[in-house]
């Protein structure tokens, strides 16, 4: 047995393994190791077995943590390893917005082209998604995080899919939901007849035309975004990962 604290000896029982306390966060954990009131070996029963030494004083106020405790948004949580939110800033930040644009219901209602969204569950541990950001060649360079450009319609954030690339890619990449018209994206009806075809590029609002059907209207538009978003493409080559470039060059409406 090791050194006991006087806290221990006066007025509490002596730790001893095989003890069990439960931590604020939930579950319960064993004292499987007392090398000391300082050096304490716990074992944790839940989500997966995981080994921490922590002190008694601790111990006794639940003020231990088990880093696959999924406290974020009930599935993310902390691992094990380098990564953290204060060495590892931004890649926490995008983690935590990744996590909930895939498991907030709040989110989701407010924002509804999520509503389907996911994340593959090897990003539920931060530590894989910290190392997927910091080892990606756009890291550091401010991009955002995009997950259909390669897939297009895909609804899963994980490595497979998921970029890193500039706001204006992003922004120019995404397709709203249709207003409750029925017409086409990108499509209004006049009063006095015809079909205006329009197109909100991230320069300016650009009217192309108005037509006698709401399909000539939409292939006008169509065209154009196609055509805007290569060019963009052509603006970020060799700024942005070939695969991404390539799949701009490819994307269509």
């Amino acid at each position: 047995m090791g050194f006991m604290s006087l806290g221990e000896i006066v007025g509490k029982s002596i730790i001893k393994v095989g003890d069990i306390f439960y931590p604020l966060e939930g579950g319960s954990c064993k004292v499987v190791e007392y090398r000391g009131a300082n050096n304490i070996t716990v074992e944790f029963d839940c989500y997966r077995k995981y080994r921490g030494v922590f002190q008694s004083s601790h111990l006794r106020r639940g003020r231990v943590s088990n880093p696959y405790h999924p406290r974020t948004l009930g599935v993310g949580y902390k691992g094990v390893g380098y990564f953290n939110s204060k060495n590892s800033k931004k890649a926490y930040e995008m983690w935590v917005g990744v996590i909930t644009r895939g498991n907030c219901l709040k989110y989701k209602t407010k924002k509804p082209t999520y509503k389907d969204c996911t994340v593959h569950p090897d990003w539920h541990n931060f530590q894989n998604f910290a190392k997927w950001y910091t080892e990606h060649e756009s890291s550091g360079l401010g991009y955002e995080i995009d997950k259909d450009i390669l897939v297009k319609g895909n609804k899963v954030y994980g490595e497979e899919f998921c970029l890193l690339i500039p706001r204006i890619i992003n922004s120019t990449v995404k397709t709203n939901y249709k207003k409750c018209t029925g017409l086409p994206l990108g499509v209004t009806q006049q009063k006095g007849g015809g079909f205006v075809s329009r197109f909100n590029s991230n320069k300016n609002n650009s009217h192309l035309g108005t037509f006698d059907t709401p399909e000539e209207a939409s292939t006008a538009y169509v065209l154009a975004k196609e055509a805007y978003v290569k060019e963009i493409a052509e603006l970020w080559k060799g700024k942005i990962e070939d695969k991404a470039y390539e799949s701009l060059m490819a994307w269509a409406v």
